[in-house]
């Protein structure tokens, strides 16, 4: 039996999917299987001991593929790897030294480099914690609520037997890890350990915006709010906390806004009535100086040449 099994959900594969692989077997740690699920045809697969392909073509989603994947490990610890990312040589290493010095870890993270679609850096903020030395969000459910850690399924690490008692949201198109965070915060809260080193790099940002545009964003936006609103559901906090992270979250929205979408102005208009629309539920005033300084900021981001240098403007907006 393996140390670790390292999932990788497939819906499309793309050209660069044996590097995926590639990216995995060329790791310094060497005990692990690797197990595709795809809900596709995977054309010239990899041939290796260590790989093992489950064709789920009923799967209707990546949370889908993921659920179903625990049927298939048969190790103590499971990590994911987006189909559309890399990992660096010593992402499996890391994590796995964290889990042999504390036995009493149920779970461990850590971030990735964002590219472009030919993996050149993008000089966000993830570029900002890794080559400009800043201090990461704090390892908390308040950071995740916050959406200040936004991890990707590339990021985790977990005990088999944690991951068993935990769902990615099957409802969910792009969130779902986000939400699974979120639940696992909320039941273990003091045993999840945080790395301070970059251990992927990601454009699979870059390439859900090529593929669905700006229903993106919309679907970003709606997803967000449905995971808070069922969280605050179960939660006995004020209107003011709930205020302050949903907030947070229209910050990150529109750092979105921002970098991807700079000259489109119908989805400031759609991002002015989601706002206003929660605003009213909370019973706070329909718009506020917070708002509106953010929105200018980005209208004035939009109107200059170098859109990426302007992305702190949004963010220091929310403090």
């Amino acid at each position: 039996m393996y140390n670790i099994s390292v999932v990788i959900p497939v819906e499309k594969q793309t050209k660069e999917f044996n590097k995926v692989i590639q990216s995995v077997l060329n790791q310094n740690y060497q005990d692990f299987q690797i197990i595709v699920v795809s809900s596709c045809k995977i054309d010239n697969p990899v041939i290796n001991p260590k790989i093992q392909y489950i064709s789920l073509y009923h799967a209707k989603s990546t949370p889908e593929l993921l659920n179903k994947s625990i049927h298939y490990i048969n190790s103590n610890l499971v990590c994911f790897l987006n189909p559309n990312d890399l990992l660096l040589y010593n992402a499996l290493k890391l994590r796995y030294e964290k889990f042999i010095q504390n036995h009493s870890l149920v779970a461990c993270y850590g971030f990735g480099i964002d590219t472009d679609l030919n993996y050149q850096v993008k000089c966000n903020q993830n570029y900002e914690y890794f080559y400009k030395n800043e201090q990461l969000p704090h390892n908390s459910l308040k950071s995740i609520l916050s959406g200040h850690i936004r991890p990707s399924i590339s990021s985790l690490m977990i005990k088999t037997d944690v991951l068993r008692q935990l769902n990615f949201n099957q409802n969910l198109k792009f969130n779902f890890t986000w939400d699974f965070f979120i639940k696992l915060f909320r039941n273990f809260d003091d045993n999840i350990c945080q790395l301070q080193e970059a251990i992927y790099i990601s454009r699979n940002e870059e390439l859900l915006i090529n593929e669905y545009d700006k229903s993106y964003f919309t679907k970003q936006v709606k997803e967000t709010l449905l995971v808070l609103d069922n969280f605050f559901e179960k939660t006995f906090e004020d209107n003011s906390a709930r205020y302050k992270v949903y907030r947070d979250n229209y910050s990150h929205f529109f750092s979105i806004l921002t970098e991807y979408y700079p000259y489109n102005y119908w989805l400031r208009v759609y991002l002015l009535t989601s706002y206003i629309r929660k605003n009213k539920e909370l019973g706070n005033k329909i718009l506020d100086l917070w708002f509106l300084s953010v929105l200018l900021n980005s209208i004035i981001a939009a109107n200059k040449p170098n859109i990426l240098n302007n992305l702190n403007m949004v963010k220091k907006a929310s403090y």
